[in-house]
């Protein structure tokens, strides 16, 4: 086994080769023979080299299994190592796939949460241009609902300045109408004067008529044939003052003024015929009374005809006070319209300067909306 051994190692000597002698023995035949003690030196010295030989060769004889032994169990160890490399390799790549596949899903992961997050971002920011534009389109309706009240209002003060400035003509008109009418007024008043004064003189010369008479009755003595043919004078005189009652104006005067020549012919008659005093008396008396009866119907019938106006002579107070009412009134009418006027007009105007702020109102916040959607859209 140890010559198996041997010749497996390939440090050991070939059997089949044959021994060659060294090159110094091979060239000592060429040249001259060297001393004997120079030989022996040398083969000891190579007996020396060949037991040093031998002994390593019997020492790597010896230490061959063992170096089998580790050699296998180097070759195991290194197979070990090599697996447990192999291992660790796979291991290794496998971490790095997994740590590849972690990252990539990690930032798959942070891709998405970032891309969630800009959806976010812009849904918040579309959900807030939506509030602001929520905001301005209520705000928007708000002024365009002033606007529009403040337009109502406007057309709402303008009719009631129409209408106030309407109430002010009629009243105007009417204060004009009261003026003319107080004049005519006036004007009839000044005639009814006229007439009751005319009224009062027949009524003293009635008055100075009876004294006469009763004084030619008493003293007068008269025939009582010539009367009765009187009579039918005093009758239709009597008739005369009845008609003077229904007709107006300048006709009642020269009726009363025909009545009063005829009834002083009556009594000059009267006077130059005494002699008929007692039985005229009678009758004169009754004419008399139906004279009277007369102008007072006469008088009674000028007061209708001045109730129909306004009571001219026992009135004329009255008249004076009314007067004096309808001037007081028109000047507290001047005074209102005055006031009106100018309290409407600074009311007109304090209604254009909110229109006029309302629209530039209107028109700054139709700017902010254009800036702020095309600030949006850029």
């Amino acid at each position: 086994m140890a010559q198996m051994e041997y010749s497996k190692s390939p440090h050991a000597p070939s059997p089949k080769r044959p021994r060659t002698p060294p090159s110094d023995l091979s060239g000592d035949r060429k040249e001259p023979r060297l001393s004997l003690s120079i030989t022996r030196r040398k083969l000891r010295a190579l007996e020396d080299a060949i037991n040093r030989f031998k002994q390593e060769q019997e020492t790597k004889t010896q230490k061959a299994p063992t170096q089998q032994v580790q050699s296998v169990v180097r070759d195991l160890v290194t197979s070990v190592e090599m697996d447990t490399l192999r291992s660790d390799a796979e291991n290794t790549q496998t971490r790095a796939a997994g740590r590849q596949e972690t990252e990539a899903f990690e930032a798959m992961e942070r891709q998405l949460m970032a891309d969630r997050v800009v959806e976010l971002e812009t849904q918040r920011a579309e959900a807030g241009g939506r509030e602001r534009e929520e905001v301005e389109l209520s705000s928007l309706r708000e002024a365009q609902e002033d606007q529009v009240l403040a337009k109502q209002e406007v057309a709402a003060l303008e009719d009631e300045k129409k209408r106030r400035t309407e109430e002010l003509t009629q009243m105007k008109n009417k204060m004009e109408a009261v003026e003319a009418e107080n004049a005519t007024l006036k004007q009839k008043n000044k005639k009814l004067v006229e007439e009751g004064e005319e009224i009062e003189k027949l009524q003293r010369a009635f008055k100075a008529r009876d004294a006469k008479m009763m004084h030619s009755v008493e003293d007068g003595e008269g025939e009582e044939q010539p009367a009765q043919t009187r009579a039918p004078d005093l009758v239709r005189q009597v008739q005369l003052l009845d008609g003077f009652g229904v007709r107006e104006g300048h006709a009642a005067r020269s009726g009363a003024a025909a009545a009063r020549l005829r009834v002083t012919r009556v009594l000059r008659r009267l006077g130059r015929k005494s002699s008929r005093g007692r039985h005229l008396a009678s009758r004169g008396e009754c004419q008399l009374q139906r004279e009277k009866e007369g102008a007072e119907e006469v008088q009674t019938q000028l007061r209708e005809h001045q109730s129909v106006g306004q009571p001219s002579t026992e009135r004329t107070i009255d008249d004076e006070s009314t007067l004096v009412a309808q001037l007081a009134e028109k000047e507290a009418l001047q005074m209102f319209i005055r006031r009106y006027h100018s309290t409407a007009e600074d009311k007109c105007r304090q209604l254009m300067e909110k229109v006029s702020a309302l629209e530039s109102l209107r028109a700054s916040t139709q700017t902010q909306t254009e800036e702020s959607c095309t600030g949006e859209v850029n």
